[in-house]
């Protein structure tokens, strides 16, 4: 009987301990969950420092991150990097996660930080400028931010005619976007000069 009970006995504290390990990884994980949400909501609700900080944070102080909730902490950062006007952090959350997927918004975004970045010395970023290009024809450039983008690099080319067709998709995308607005007062389609009416010389007599 001793034995029986010393057996029982065992199995328990081992069935607790299970128990408790397991209680402690399901609070882990609920503790992983909550900062992917807790940054996506940061940026939802606009703020972005906070997301691109609780984001950043978490990249690096979460040991074993799953794969699916670092793609979406990625995502977060390098959106509210962009936001920020952080282009470079963007840049490097955004190839991170090329390197995981192809996802056609990642390919978009990513360009878009890379143009950004260069438009702070007025440089154009060809190689970007050839992805958005490529994507907008193909139907896939349905975020506003990215066409103005896309009309700055047109623009830096001399292309005003382009330049203003971008921002009027990004203002079909959002209507009244305020720097689709902004870069548009500042671009214009060269006029032909109106032609003169030939003068005949009056005759005196």
């Amino acid at each position: 009987m001793k034995t029986v009970a010393a057996v029982l006995s065992a199995a328990i504290v081992v069935s607790a301990g299970a128990a408790f390990a397991c209680g402690n990884s399901m609070r882990f994980r609920a503790r992983e969950e909550s900062v992917v949400a807790k940054a996506s909501k940061a940026y939802r609700s606009g703020n972005y420092a906070a997301a691109a900080a609780v984001a950043e944070t978490a990249m690096k102080e979460a040991d074993d991150l799953s794969p699916g909730d670092r793609r979406a902490l990625l995502r977060t950062h390098g959106l509210a990097s962009l936001k920020l006007g952080n282009f470079e952090k963007s840049v490097t959350s955004f190839v991170a996660l090329s390197d995981e997927t192809k996802e056609p918004f990642v390919q978009v975004k990513l360009a878009e930080a890379r143009i950004r970045d260069a438009l702070r010395t007025n440089q154009l970023n060809v190689t970007a400028k050839n992805v958005l290009e490529k994507l907008a024809a193909d139907g896939l450039l349905a975020d506003a931010d990215a066409w103005v983008a896309l009309a700055h690099a047109r623009r830096l080319e001399g292309d005003s005619t382009g330049a203003i067709a971008a921002c009027d998709d990004a203002l079909k995308v959002h209507p009244g976007h305020p720097e689709a607005t902004q870069v548009m007062t500042t671009l214009s389609v060269p006029k032909a000069a109106p032609s003169k009416a030939s003068v005949k010389p009056s005759s005196k007599s």
